[in-house]
């Protein structure tokens, strides 16, 4: 099988219906879902259970976890891909793109792959396309709904850092590229990211610069200063 896309979700039913509606077309005997609920209280479960009757290509696990992350590693160990890719609810493929995207993925030989998304926002901000590439790890993350990754690879690595809670994907993209990796970059605009969820708050600000820190992208003074303006704000 070529494809894992796993999904998590909790108390996300409509954004959950959008993601798996834009999935559906794309599942066949290379391309499976595994959908991940952490025990929802609304109406998750029947979304789910609408979706996955008549599919042969979806498996669905409901229980609970301890953070985004740690449900996302759990889609790691199940997963019968070669590659792994994170759509998670709220978020959507773009299926004909998706689709192209698939063609790419499994005609070459990459650790990871990688494209555009389009970000929508949730107010009347204009909707923009993000492009970053891992050159720029030092600043911002890979377009992470867009990446496809060599699940051995991933397993090498451990998956993702549960110790963080909001950006352990730009983490793992570094550790990624650390490792020596292989990336390859695919021009096309193959998923929608909506932003306003949890990656959008302050706190992402605080968990990047412990990336940073982490990684010796800056200095301990200046971690320490930037560390210290961050508090300062939430206070005020």
């Amino acid at each position: 099988m070529l494809l894992s896309i796993i999904t998590i979700n909790l108390n996300n039913a409509e954004g959950l219906r959008r993601t798996l509606r834009s999935i559906g077309p794309l599942l066949s005997d290379q391309v499976e879902h595994i959908v991940i609920d952490g025990q929802s209280s609304d109406s998750s479960g029947e979304v789910i259970a609408q979706y996955t009757a008549g599919r042969s290509h979806v498996r669905t696990i409901c229980e609970c976890d301890t953070g985004i992350y740690n449900a996302m590693n759990k889609g790691i160990d199940l997963a019968r891909g070669h590659y792994i890719a994170y759509i998670n609810s709220g978020d959507e493929a773009i299926p004909d793109a998706y689709a192209r995207y698939l063609d790419v993925i499994g005609s070459r030989r990459s650790d990871v792959f990688y494209a555009k998304t389009q970000v929508r926002p949730i107010d009347e901000q204009p909707v923009f396309i993000h492009e970053r590439h891992p050159d720029k790890l030092y600043r911002d993350t890979l377009p992470h709904l867009t990446c496809a990754v060599r699940k051995s690879v991933l397993q090498q690595l451990q998956g993702f850092d549960e110790s963080y809670r909001i950006c352990a994907d730009r983490d793992l993209m570094i550790r990624l590229q650390q490792a020596n990796a292989s990336f390859s970059f695919h021009d096309d605009v193959v998923s929608i990211f909506e932003l306003g969820g949890v990656s959008s708050g302050r706190s992402t600000k605080m968990e990047n610069l412990e990336i940073n820190r982490k990684h010796r992208f800056i200095g301990l003074l200046r971690y320490h200063l930037k560390r210290g303006l961050y508090r300062l704000k939430s206070k005020a």
